[in-house]
């Protein structure tokens, strides 16, 4: 009995840690909302952008492969891209919902 409620508890506690880990879509898009609007086209409901930076929907055709890549640059963009100063759960969050957008 001791043995089936030890394996329960390391189910339980490994299911919390993905759970906090886990990319959060809703907190993505909010941070898409806030910081990217004004330059990507960000969704389905936005119909003007700023300067000639990529819509999401087409950064997110390739996301999956250029995980990594989007992710060093959210970490450390180049102009004309400004530095918002993202956390790591913030950018793992924003690609998640940049992915969420793909037609794949």
């Amino acid at each position: 009995m001791k043995k089936i409620w030890m394996t329960s508890a390391v189910i339980i506690a490994s299911a919390a840690a993905f759970a906090a880990s886990a990319a959060d879509i809703r907190h993505g898009e909010m941070l898409a909302k806030q910081w990217c609007s004004n330059c990507h086209l960000i969704g389905g409901d936005q119909t003007a952008g700023g300067d000639a930076a990529p819509p999401f929907a087409a950064i997110a055709e390739t996301a999956a492969e250029r995980t990594d890549d989007l992710r060093a640059w959210l970490a450390d963009p180049h102009p004309p891209m400004p530095n918002l100063n993202l956390t790591h759960y913030e950018i793992d969050d924003l690609l998640a919902y940049i992915e969420s957008l793909s037609a794949k």
